[in-house]
């Protein structure tokens, strides 16, 4: 039967009290009932834990509900230190009564071992000076409790005076003759012998090791961390077998959610190192001197945790630091601030010289950290986690997957379909992503009971998520500069202009889907693009449809987003636009209306264009862009080719650098109707890399516009489209597009709301109210200057 635990009052008196009805089935079971009264028993909580309890069996209890004091709990899993590695909470409220075990007699004690786990880090030094007392004190408390060997003893039931400090103990050993599980008790002639003084942080986290998700997608960096950590743990073990001390002391930076926080606390699971985490808004106060006090007291902390274990390692995460070490602008910055920045600073230089303490601060504002703060000595060494790539989302995919239901479909199809869509997604996009998915799989599954979960086959997966991910932006592109809301659209959705199409698939397109082959003949990807002819010639809707055609990130600005009226503002809202493109790549950052963005330098031109112009000029030549994370690449690189000798593994080193080098991932298209406005100094190679012409439609080409027009209109059998097209010689794609536009409001005006089909009357009647946008003389002027260049 199963049982609801009602917790009993936390008092002495109540210590490993059990009650429960004697009618349950453990009683039925045992008629002896009142011989097991007040005897010692086992009651499974959950797996691998068990409550050392007293039983007392009550009439007036309901037999569906125990009360269990659950201050004894015996655990059966543990690590290679005798500390538990499961949850020692009871599972979900309920216990079976057919999982109670009652326990031989309880004897007394000669001697034990054990590890006192204390609540405040600051007790540790003191205990371990004052070892004889910490055993009188312990073998105290142990009078009041009967124990096991491997079993956790919590102390909530005692007042503060009698705890002094102490959370719990976890007995190792009890030196028992025998391998049977014996309950004993501790008397005065007890030996007590304390192993260890650990704190409640450590122990907790030595519950939740067997708890952490190894992360996708980021095992170079998880690499590199590990690395720091296991030269510091062998630094500690033997300092004469290192000349120089290792790092101490990394900054991990990178966008909102891409794993940061989450790497450490693998790192620390994995690596068995104390993991103090610190948000840097929680030091934060209004009171004087407050911040620098609470600074002070986190890393002491530290480095009493650093010194908890011979062997042992403590991490001091700081996460958010720029909170704590913002950049010192005197004319803005409160003196309070700087005060705790400069108490930081110190800081950092006392922990860069204890033993065993490696800080890890993680920012995603690393331009607002204070520059002392970078130097060697301090955040000496830092890692730069990029937006993933596709390879790594497939890999954050598969986790994720890996972690549900899906245990009868091959998740590795869907891994590359969702990664393929999903550009510019770090991993908390991503599981927010399959939350919605899961949702909607849930909703399905109410309203079709008979389909489960796992009956769902791959397609609809595909589908679900693809749902999911035109209803959820990657988060560096939520609302802002340059986010535009597209359909999906194909190439061949419009009509003419097969040459530009062509060009554009080998200068973009191929980069992009045939990476392996560019960086084989050693191409570099294009960095822009810039289209050029008369106005309404679909130059915009190649650029959003070769976007939605190589699933990459779509940006899309004009002038009138970027001016301000400000001094300044301008200029830093060209490089926040290119920082979200390189944010979101691989992206497409699509610039309408060049000219009156950046037009010629001269004398009739303002100052702010010309500012502007000169920050569009240094992020398109990346400038601007500095390669964060291993920055021994390059000079790996220089002895590579100085090298005579080089192996096989060091040439595919040597390309694989050379790969995420060219792989900016971000593309520039630009769109003008007034090429000659352009200043020269972008059209050169290197910034806009292709000039091509978009022209007119000739009548093929503008027959091919109607066609792609009318593909969804009920168009009469009457109506000639290549008469329509040879009757419109200067008509753009946008003039096209109004006159079927037109010709559908004629119909619904001349016949009526009844009307189900275009006939030819129709578009003579629109051919008569529209005008075509272009001129001869235009046209004869954009052929003129594209012979020119």
């Amino acid at each position: 039967m199963q049982l609801t635990v009602v917790p009993h009052e936390e008092t002495v008196f109540t210590i490993q009290k059990s009650c429960l009805s004697q009618w349950t089935t453990f009683g039925e079971q045992h008629p002896e009932n009142s011989s097991n009264d007040g005897k010692f028993a086992l009651v499974q909580i959950s797996e691998n834990a068990y409550c050392v309890c007293k039983l007392f069996f009550q009439r007036e209890i309901h037999p569906s509900y125990v009360y269990l004091d659950s201050s004894v709990v015996h655990f059966k899993s543990s690590g290679n230190n005798g500390m538990p590695n499961v949850s020692l909470a009871i599972n979900n409220g309920f216990v079976q009564d057919s999982r109670i075990e009652i326990l031989p007699q309880v004897v007394s004690l000669k001697k034990l071992s054990l590890t006192v786990i204390v609540e405040n880090i600051s007790d540790i030094p003191r205990w371990r000076k004052e070892r004889e007392k910490l055993e009188a004190v312990v073998s105290e408390i142990l009078k009041l409790y009967v124990i096991t060997r491997d079993c956790v003893v919590f102390l909530r039931n005692l007042k503060d005076g009698l705890r002094h400090g102490i959370y719990g103990l976890v007995i190792h050993s009890c030196f028992h003759s025998t391998k049977d599980l014996i309950p004993g008790q501790v008397t005065s002639q007890c030996e007590v012998q304390i192993l260890m003084v650990c704190s409640k942080l450590r122990y907790e986290q030595y519950l939740e090791h067997a708890s952490v998700q190894k992360m996708g997608g980021l095992e170079d960096t998880a690499a590199a961390l590990k690395d720091i950590i296991d030269m510091n743990l062998s630094y500690k073990s033997d300092v004469s077998k290192f000349p120089l001390k290792p790092t101490r002391q990394v900054l991990l930076t990178g966008p909102p959610g891409c794993g940061k926080t989450s790497l450490v606390k693998q790192i620390a699971s994995e690596c068995g190192a104390t993991l103090l985490t610190v948000l840097g808004s929680e030091t934060t106060s209004s009171r004087p001197g407050a911040s620098e006090e609470a600074l002070k007291k986190i890393f002491n902390d530290a480095a009493i945790l650093a010194g908890e274990h011979e062997t042992g390692l403590c991490i001091l995460l700081l996460d958010e630091v720029d909170a704590l070490c913002s950049r010192r602008d005197f004319s803005k910055t409160s003196s309070q601030s700087v005060r705790s920045t400069v108490q930081f600073l110190s800081l950092l230089e006392q922990a860069d010289s204890t033993p065993g303490l490696v800080v890890i601060a993680t920012t995603n504002k690393v331009n607002s950290l204070d520059p002392s703060v970078r130097r060697p000595g301090r955040l000496e060494t830092e890692i730069f986690i990029n937006v993933p790539s596709q390879h790594q989302r497939e890999s954050i995919v598969r986790v994720i997957l890996s972690t549900t239901l899906l245990k009868t479909v091959d998740i590795d199809p869907i891994a590359k379909y969702v990664a393929s869509i999903t550009p510019g997604y770090v991993g908390a996009d991503l599981a927010l992503v399959f939350q919605e998915v899961s949702l909607e799989n849930y909703r399905r599954s109410c309203n079709q009971t008979s389909e489960t979960c796992q009956e769902i086959p791959s397609l609809r997966w595909c589908s679900s998520f693809k749902r999911a991910v035109s209803k959820i932006k990657p988060s560096a592109l939520r609302s802002g500069l340059g986010v535009v809301l597209t359909t999906p659209t194909s190439m061949d959705g419009i009509g003419g202009l097969q040459t530009v199409k062509n060009e554009l698939r080998v200068a973009i397109e191929w980069p992009l889907t045939h990476p392996d082959a560019f960086a084989r003949m050693g191409l570099p990807h294009p960095k822009g693009i810039l289209l050029y002819g008369p106005p309404g010639c679909a130059k915009t809707s190649i650029a959003k449809a070769l976007a939605s055609a190589t699933n990459t990130t779509f940006l899309s600005v004009s002038a009138a987003d970027l001016f301000s009226p400000y001094v300044g503002e301008a200029e830093r809202t060209v490089s926040e636009l290119f920082h979200r493109a390189r944010t979101g790549a691989p992206s497409i950052l699509f610039i309408d209306e060049l000219d009156a963005l950046v037009g010629c330098r001269g004398d009739k031109e303002t100052g702010a264009q010309e500012r502007v112009l000169s920050a569009f000029l240094t992020e398109i030549d990346g400038v601007g862009v500095k390669l964060e994370g291993p920055s021994a690449g390059c000079d790996e690189k220089m002895l590579l080719e100085a090298s005579p000798v080089c192996s096989l593994g060091e040439q595919n080193e040597e390309s694989q650098l050379k790969k995420k080098v060219n792989n900016v991932g971000v593309i520039i298209i630009a769109a003008t109707n007034r090429p000659d406005m352009i200043d020269s100094a972008l059209l050169r190679p290197g910034r806009f890399d292709k000039l091509l012409y978009v022209p007119a439609p000739n009548a093929n080409q503008r027959l091919e516009i109607l066609q792609c027009v009318t593909r969804n209109m009920p168009v009469d059998n009457d109506v000639d489209l290549r008469h329509i097209a040879e009757n419109t010689p200067l008509y753009s794609g946008a003039d096209l597009s109004n006159l079927c536009k037109e010709a559908a409001l004629c119909a619904l005006s001349m016949d009526g709301m009844s009307v189900t089909k275009l006939n030819l009357n129709h578009f003579q009647t629109a051919l008569q109210r529209t005008r075509p946008s272009l001129t001869k003389d235009q046209i004869m002027w954009y052929e003129e200057f594209n012979k020119k260049n």
